[in-house]
């Protein structure tokens, strides 16, 4: 029988969780994701590695074990997009962005959500998700340029199996997710001097936002959505060559 969420202890910043031995696996997996966003927050990218990689271990190992066991869906439904605005991530330009927008928040998991075989694929969605981003900051802060070149990649293919994941477990309408995660992937392969692979995830990324404007969904997404903008307004500033007769 799965039990429900333990009693939680919380910091000032940033909640940060305790693990008793009595708690099943699949809070553990969550306990341990936002912990590594407490410590993303922080700036202690290498242990939020770590412990991202133990929460997708052992999220791994209880679908794995329990997943053909767990109901279809439960009542105490979320979204990818809802965890991401509660843990709120707002553009504000300032001199260090070099001219791009990171999406740098951590995605904290609700500890009241019940497992099911949807909540599954959704948690494991926010923890490869913040795994990527933990590799994608540490590569930032790295000085040599063999650990910078292996933790992009790492993220690059953390943030497709993410994107992935979403898709195939039928997660679509999750519109802000799938913007963070295309533009962070579009940086990375810039970074590598990808700039076909890199172009490719920022005209995703304008495609995606002159939809959201053509359905009039902008001004309620607006304070999360700007930095995006931010980093595809030169593709909308572009001239239009005309084709060769």
């Amino acid at each position: 029988k799965i039990k429900g969420p333990p009693l939680l202890l919380e910091t000032t910043r940033s909640k940060v969780y305790t693990i008793p031995p009595t708690m099943n696996a699949f809070y553990q997996a969550i306990a341990e994701n936002n912990r590594s966003v407490g410590l993303i927050s922080s700036g202690d990218y290498e242990a939020a590695i770590d412990g991202q990689t133990r929460a997708l271990s052992i999220i791994k190992k209880f679908m794995d074990l329990h997943g053909d066991q767990l109901p279809k869906t439960s009542a105490h439904r979320t979204s990818l997009d809802q965890c991401m605005t509660a843990s709120c991530c707002t553009f504000e330009e300032d001199d260090d962005m070099q001219h791009e927008f990171l999406y740098q928040q951590g995605v904290v998991i609700p500890m009241d959500i019940h497992p099911d075989q949807d909540i599954g694929a959704l948690v494991s969605c926010m923890i490869i998700f913040n795994f990527a981003l933990a590799c994608q900051l540490s590569a930032s802060s790295s000085a040599g340029e063999e650990v910078v070149i292996a933790n992009l990649n790492k993220a690059i293919k953390l943030y497709q199996l993410s994107f992935n994941l979403q898709r195939n477990a039928n997660m679509d309408g999750n519109v802000l997710f799938s913007l963070a995660v295309v533009n962070n992937l579009g940086i990375c392969h810039r970074q590598l001097h990808n700039q076909e692979d890199s172009g490719k995830c920022f005209e995703y990324v304008l495609s995606t936002l002159m939809f959201l404007t053509d359905c009039g969904e902008v001004s309620e997404l607006y304070k999360y959505l700007d930095g995006f903008f931010f980093n595809v307004a030169h593709l909308i500033s572009q001239p239009t060559v005309a084709p060769a007769a």
